[in-house]
């Protein structure tokens, strides 16, 4: 409320200079004019017995980095609604702090980087396929379709890839069967502001990201978007019933007059503006002939008044479904990833179903295993 009070008084000309805050320190000297919230009072009220409001369902997961801390952004929804942009293309969104903010209010800031899964088709007869785009750094695997979700994996004795040409190109010439092609491509990376406490819905299109207080530089998180839904999180919460007084502090009679005045009518006017800020405006009233009331504070006269703003404010705790990916199987010259040797030679010369990186296994209790890009295992 602190934050968009002073951004639109920030539009009148003789409030621009307003000083909007929590509180009136006397160490930092006293402005000619000042909006302050001078108290607060709240009601709990209870939605349901155990707090527990719903599972939140959606095309979007949270999963945490292994050895990062993974705590800056405590929860995302995928957003919906009318004028909500479409939803990111389906992938993994690495989140890092670059900076933390320095104080309350302070903006820090965090890049995104976009990881996709790619998937190639050429027909027989097939020894070199040109791929479209350029996949990571050995972040490929290679089949051979032989029936219907029945596919050969190649091991790695038998294609090279080769850069220069952005091409796979097999040790024989694939006569009868399909040749297919999965990597992970890097999209871009963008960088982000935000701030504790508040929510981002600009880094990543269609997402929601709401960051806490516990954010580090360096700190790293995974954004997945599937190309179906899943349970993204428990929804716990409750409202509150509350009652603020904000008070008007001018030297000037008049202009303190204009500024409560203002303040009021623009409350009540742009409800719905703190509606979408969580906060519901139940009724907005001025103390009575409060403008000719004088008190000395630290020495100088003000003329004050008081308004009282009655709202209700929802408070939620989501607790994330966690997740983990079944292991990639991505291959490069000299070795198979983490597999034993047993398990690599069984591979190489069995009929497997393929692996799909988008199927995510919910689980409450799993710990994801997560790791960044130029890395084997995610």
């Amino acid at each position: 409320m602190v934050e968009m009070l002073n951004e639109r008084l920030k539009e009148h000309p003789d409030l621009k200079d307003v000083f909007v805050g929590n509180k009136l320190a006397a160490d930092k000297g006293y402005p000619g004019k000042a909006l302050i919230i001078t108290s607060a009072s709240a009601n709990q009220k209870r939605l349901s017995n155990d707090d527990f409001i719903q599972d939140e369902i959606g095309r979007v997961a949270l999963g945490r980095v292994i050895d990062k801390p993974s705590v800056s952004v405590e929860w995302i929804k995928e957003l919906a609604g009318e004028g909500v942009p479409d939803l990111a293309d389906p992938g993994f969104y690495f989140i890092e702090i670059l900076q933390k903010p320095s104080q309350e209010g302070a903006r820090g800031k965090f890049s995104v980087t976009s990881v996709f899964k790619r998937q190639e088709v050429f027909d027989p007869p097939v020894q070199k396929a040109v791929l479209d785009r350029v996949p990571l750094e050995n972040k490929l695997r290679v089949f051979a379709e032989v029936g219907v979700d029945r596919r050969v994996l190649f091991s790695p004795s038998q294609f090279v890839f080769d850069t220069a040409a952005n091409a796979v190109v097999l040790s024989e010439t694939l006569t009868a069967e399909v040749l297919i092609v999965e990597y992970l491509e890097a999209g871009a990376t963008s960088e982000h502001e935000f701030r504790a406490n508040s929510e981002n819905s600009s880094a990543i299109s269609g997402v929601e990201l709401a960051f806490g207080e516990r954010s580090s530089v360096g700190d790293q998180q995974v954004v997945f978007i599937d190309t179906k839904s899943c349970r993204q999180f428990q929804v716990h919460g409750g409202q509150w019933e509350m009652s603020l007084e904000l008070t008007g502090f001018a030297q000037d009679p008049g202009v303190q007059e204009r500024l409560v005045d203002y303040a009021t009518t623009w409350i009540w006017r742009d409800r719905e503006e703190f509606e979408n800020n969580h906060m519901i405006i139940q009724g907005v009233s001025i103390g009575p002939d409060a403008y000719d009331d004088e008190v000395e504070v630290a020495g100088l006269k003000y003329f004050t008044a008081a308004i009282t703003v009655d709202l209700i404010t929802a408070w939620e705790v989501h607790s994330p479904y966690l997740f983990e990916w079944r292991e990639l199987l991505l291959y490069q010259e000299g070795h198979t990833g983490d597999l034993t040797d047993e398990e690599a030679a069984e591979i190489e010369t069995s009929l497997i179903p393929v692996l799909d990186i988008n199927s995510v296994e919910i689980t409450l209790d799993s710990r994801p295993r997560i790791i960044l890009p130029g890395l084997l295992t995610l």
